[in-house]
């Protein structure tokens, strides 16, 4: 599919040297975007400010029509951050990934851009990086997902709520012999605020089973 592209953005394109940047806009939520430029400095466009950051993407595949139909992101989770914000955030499914290809010497031209709307429909992860699987296709909204991420040592439950407590028929209340119950949980299973230190290890929330050092897909 031809995409609509001003002269300055073909100019650009077509000279032997260029400095082609990818920036990405990954959706966590209304209220916050993570921003990232595949890039050695900060990149400031469009209003916006994208932090650099050791991410790259790989295209896959592309239908009968010449579209791009999928695509790979993976992105680094060296600190962990990546992986806390997919396991507190259902994996980021159906979420929005915008990924715009722009020019260093015209980032002052907030149109000189090619810009893809995708949505993560996968993710793996393991201890050193995340990939995304984006779709282009709108209908990975309409479809059922689990309602639960395989992950080892980590619960999913809301403290004193769903998962975790027991609903009444009008509040939440603990489980018999749950202690401590002032004590916010940890969120692991044999910490020392998790599930074990408030008597209630058999509603823990993750998979200890899962081998250790391995790789989640969802």
């Amino acid at each position: 599919m031809p995409y609509p592209i001003n002269q300055t953005f073909r100019d650009e394109k077509n000279k032997e040297e260029n400095q082609p940047i990818m920036l990405y806009e990954i959706e966590v939520d209304e209220s916050n975007v993570l921003k990232y430029a595949e890039y050695d400095i900060e990149v400031n466009y469009g209003g916006n400010t994208y932090i650099p950051f050791p991410i790259k993407h790989e295209i896959i595949s592309s239908n009968l029509a010449g579209e791009i139909d999928a695509v790979k992101v993976n992105v680094t989770n060296i600190s962990r951050e990546i992986g806390a914000l997919l396991i507190q955030n259902n994996g980021l499914k159906g979420k929005k990934v915008i990924m715009k290809l722009v020019f260093a010497d015209h980032l002052d031209d907030p149109d000189a851009n090619i810009s893809d709307t995708f949505y993560i429909d996968a993710y793996e992860l393991n201890e050193n990086a995340a990939t995304f699987l984006l779709t282009s296709k709108l209908d990975i909204l309409e479809v059922q997902i689990p309602g639960r991420i395989f992950v080892r040592d980590y619960c999913q439950w809301q403290y004193k709520k769903e998962g975790c407590w027991l609903w009444n028929g009008s509040a939440w209340e603990a489980p018999t012999g749950f202690t401590n119950e002032a004590t916010q949980c940890d969120k692991t299973l044999k910490g020392s605020s998790g599930c074990e230190f408030h008597n209630n290890k058999l509603r823990f929330g993750g998979f200890p089973g899962i081998p250790s050092r391995s790789l989640f897909y969802v």
